[in-house]
């Protein structure tokens, strides 16, 4: 009887054991999971102050559509949506020239019979944390083509430290690619 006694206090002992590591050990993991989760929002909490790199300061007839970590779009807010705008911050050292001939035979397509002249070119500005940036906007035409497509497009590039915004406009008409100039000015970049 002794021994039975005797495995059974030893049994229940190491049962009390057992259940005294599990609850520490579960004690022991909730709280990292908990200490994690923190760690985890404040570093969203973070990410998200940090993700959306334009700001909008906004103008008169314009709000701010879609954005994310690197761009951010622009609608008139006019019925008939006339214009919008696009910024968006890519990594590297941009070719001007390049860009505008790739830009021009992206927009032409291939055999999409649109024609696309440059009709003028008007001065745009963005607000960085170092100061405000002036950039040269070159406005296009496009006519011909099958499809019905906005006619008036800009686009303007402007080289930062660590890589370039690329500004793109798009209106009903090539006549109303001025009155994207006060969105276009009205942006910040925190870079």
């Amino acid at each position: 009887m002794t021994r039975i006694k005797i495995k059974n206090a030893l049994i229940k002992k190491s049962v009390g054991i057992t259940s005294l590591v599990a609850v520490i050990v579960a004690v022991g993991l909730g709280g990292f999971y908990l200490s994690d989760s923190k760690t985890s929002a404040r570093a969203e909490s973070k990410l998200s102050e940090k993700s959306h790199i334009f700001e909008f300061a906004g103008a008169q007839g314009w709000w701010q559509g879609a954005t994310n970590h690197n761009s951010m779009a622009l609608f008139d807010s006019n019925e008939k949506r006339e214009c919008f705008v696009s910024s968006e911050f890519k990594q590297g050292i941009v070719n001007v020239s390049s860009e505008y001939t790739r830009r021009e035979a992206e927009v032409k397509g291939v055999d999409s019979g649109y024609t696309i002249s440059q009709a003028s070119t008007s001065q745009g500005q963005i607000n960085t944390l170092s100061g405000t940036k002036q950039y040269t906007i070159n406005n296009y035409s496009i006519t011909g083509g099958v499809q019905p497509t906005k006619r008036g497009f800009s686009l303007g590039y402007i080289q930062l430290a660590d890589g370039y915004v690329q500004t793109l406009s798009w209106c009903d008409e090539p006549s109303q690619l001025h009155n994207t100039l006060p969105a276009i000015n009205a942006v910040k970049i925190n870079k």
